[in-house]
């Protein structure tokens, strides 16, 4: 019996570190009404983003803060009425996730 305490106990170890690390490379900015808004760390080349996810529902909006809007980038799985959903979440808290994204990668890069 040892012997599965102390497996389970790597096998735990080893998920708790994969998920320090993707939390660090997938910083998340909110969870709102099940959608996880996040954006990839190594992404910042990109022009400023957002990804979001809820459930089997997937989608990207690229975010133009100078002008207050955004613009869909891909969706996966994203109905119509999800598809207002995020995009209405997006702009509600609009200058949260800008905000995060210049903390993250570094002031105004990559707008």
């Amino acid at each position: 019996m040892p012997g599965r305490l102390e497996f389970s106990t790597k096998v735990h170890a080893q998920e708790v570190a994969l998920y320090n690390r993707n939390c660090e490379l997938m910083p998340t900015i909110l969870f709102v009404q099940g959608w996880r808004f996040h954006f990839f760390s190594n992404e910042g080349n990109e022009p400023m983003h957002v990804h979001a996810v809820k459930g089997e529902a997937e989608c990207k909006y690229w975010l133009h803060p100078d002008a207050f809007d955004i613009e869909e980038e891909f969706e996966y799985n994203c109905t119509p009425r999800l598809r207002r959903e995020v995009r209405q979440i997006i702009f509600q808290h609009f200058d949260q996730i800008v905000a995060a994204w210049r903390e993250h990668f570094g002031g105004h890069r990559a707008e």
